[in-house]
């Protein structure tokens, strides 16, 4: 599995403070392998990017996610940082 993750918008749309990487999770040590395929599964991201109604916060971050399974199959979501739970968040700083 790969993911990429870039952010747009955030204080002032300062872009420095966004993030943007891309993580093949199988070079990950194995116990981050498995918070990751689990955080980024796609239903779950599906669902997150369903559930949030717009946020008009000009301070909040965008966050653009795309996940290549390991079929090669991309699934791609745009989700607003007010739906994101902390520990996804966290977790994309840990990766």
């Amino acid at each position: 599995m790969i993911v990429k993750i870039a952010t747009s918008g955030g204080f002032a749309g300062i872009p420095a403070a966004g993030i943007n990487k891309t993580v093949d999770v199988s070079s990950l040590p194995p116990p981050l392998q498995e918070r990751v395929c689990r955080a980024f599964e796609p239903p779950k991201l599906k669902r997150l990017e369903k559930s949030g109604a717009p946020d008009t916060s000009v301070d909040r971050f965008n966050y653009a996610i795309t996940v290549t399974d390991d079929a090669g199959e991309v699934h791609r979501y745009r989700l607003e940082e007010s739906v994101l739970p902390a520990e996804l968040i966290d977790l994309m700083d840990e990766m």
